[in-house]
């Protein structure tokens, strides 16, 4: 679905964090879901299977049928989307329910998987992010978990150059600690899909102009995309290991909003 998009921005002396705008897409709505159990409330003969908080429908009333819960006695309960192809995450947004029980969105791990998470060998696992005790996350409110990404520097000609990555996977976990339901009414996972930053120049030693926008990559304008999001990155200058045309793992760094409506 998406290709691997790799993050550079181009460090002209400056020790101060600069802001990459990296474009992202809704990736989860209406994929295959799955958990360790799901709820079957009787009476109303509703069953709130993982699906339900995938099908792109955030009602927080339970009774609506567009909530997903984990079954009573499932002990770590888990839930996960299959994104159908590998991507770099750039965040995971849960909504939570309205009608009661919002203090259930607590304890809970959200982590990128190579593999189906319950398949027994999930693969590589990136955290991207949790949910403490207490959650914090008022009836209908919002988390939005935005992954940590790894910073890499690398020098071409001179020059310094930054990579990020995002974490890669397919799968989407939400894991819980105890033996209290799993409990969320939808699921959002936003995909980075590329970069834009700002158009810098300078001098060379002839005097001449040189074009610091990396071949391949656009130039950010702040009115072509609603969906761009602002990554204050620091620039690791004290843990890094200069190379040429190499690359060297340095730092990584996360961001986590939430958005109680």
């Amino acid at each position: 679905m998406f290709a691997w998009v790799p993050f550079l921005f181009m460090v002209i002396g400056s020790a101060c964090a600069w802001n990459v705008f990296v474009s992202t897409s809704e990736v989860a709505q209406g994929q295959t879901a799955g958990s360790t159990s799901s709820f079957f409330f009787g009476s109303e003969n509703l069953n709130a299977t993982a699906d339900l908080a995938v099908d792109g429908d955030p009602n927080g009333d339970f009774l609506s049928g567009s909530c997903f819960s984990s079954d009573i006695g499932d002990t770590n309960p888990v839930w996960y989307v299959d994104l159908g192809a590998n991507m770099e995450i750039y965040s995971v947004k849960i909504f939570n329910r309205g009608d009661c029980c919002a203090d259930r969105l607590r304890d809970i791990t959200i982590d990128v998987v190579e593999n189906n998470p319950l398949s027994g060998n999930p693969g590589n696992v990136v955290n991207c992010g949790s949910i403490g005790d207490p959650g914090g996350v008022g009836l209908n409110g919002t988390i939005e978990i935005v992954c940590p990404f790894q910073t890499f520097q690398f020098t071409s000609h001179y020059e310094k150059y930054f990579q990020i990555e995002y974490p890669q996977g397919q799968y989407i976990r939400i894991m819980k600690t105890g033996d209290e339901l799993l409990n969320f009414c939808e699921v959002e996972v936003k995909a980075a899909t590329g970069i834009f930053y700002k158009h810098k120049s300078k001098r060379n030693r002839k005097g001449d102009r040189n074009d610091l926008v990396p071949q391949g990559f656009h130039e950010y304008q702040p009115s072509q995309d609603e969906n761009l999001q602002g990554v204050p990155v620091p620039l690791p200058y004290s843990n890094v290991n200069h190379v040429d045309e190499g690359v060297t793992d340095t730092d990584e760094s996360a961001e986590t909003s939430t958005d109680d409506q």
